[in-house]
């Protein structure tokens, strides 16, 4: 009740692959698709992370954890490698998907989510909190 929290921004999660892996070459991949597959996840505590854990791993029967990183670019390498799929935001694999280095995979499940700034209610706002409160403010619209 002490924290404002003003949404700034939306993202969605994505499933990305190896250019050459088998589910690059369906046309439409349906979630039975991604069962007994190898998964490179972010590590424990990561948006990327919750996010798969409370979106798509329940509408998998059974899925492997067959590597953990640290950073985005370390997944998306691993990824590239055909070590396994990677889940995680649209917004950070793009460029990967735009280079070649990755493929996106289209499935029926949706991930969408929101960035938030989120400030105490009796936090004095600078004028640098200010100005940075109205960037985000500006990048929504």
């Amino acid at each position: 009740s002490d924290l404002i929290s003003i949404p700034f921004s939306h993202d969605e999660m994505c499933i990305i692959s190896s250019k050459n892996h088998p589910l690059t070459k369906l046309k439409k991949i349906k979630t039975s698709d991604l069962e007994n597959t190898e998964w490179l996840l972010r590590e424990l505590g990561s948006g990327s992370r919750e996010c798969f854990i409370n979106t798509l791993a329940p509408e998998l029967k059974r899925w492997h954890l067959s590597f953990e990183l640290n950073t985005t670019e370390a997944l998306i390498n691993s990824v590239s490698a055909g070590l396994g799929l990677g889940c995680l935001s649209k917004l950070a694999a793009n460029y990967a998907i735009e280079a070649g280095r990755v493929s996106l995979l289209k499935t029926p499940i949706e991930m969408p989510r929101t960035f938030y700034l989120v400030i105490h209610k009796n936090k004095y706002r600078s004028p640098l909190i200010k100005s940075f409160m109205l960037f985000c403010e500006k990048w929504q619209q």
